[in-house]
């Protein structure tokens, strides 16, 4: 599924936030060209039911860590949520 096609990014970003547990728990966050990477204070709120739900074709969960196949929208969302969570 093209997270592209599937919704706005603008509403994409917001929920990433959420399902990674809020800004204050994203610790860093980077992108390849398929992939986004997120290390988390905690893991205890991360919600990979709707990262699924926004359109994460694959999900690797290690110890604080978080990586999403969002494909070419990767480097989009991570720019935003680095962005937004200043």
């Amino acid at each position: 599924r093209d997270v592209e096609r599937s919704r706005g990014l603008g509403d994409v970003y917001k929920e990433v936030i959420k399902a990674l547990g809020g800004k204050d728990n994203i610790t860093a966050l980077e992108a390849s060209p398929s992939k986004l990477k997120a290390t988390l204070k905690q893991d205890k709120d991360l919600d990979v039911e709707t990262i699924k739900t926004l359109g994460a074709s694959g999900i690797v969960a290690g110890h604080l860590t978080l990586t999403m196949i969002f494909g070419k929208a990767s480097s989009i969302i991570c720019e935003t949520v680095l962005e937004k969570i200043k």
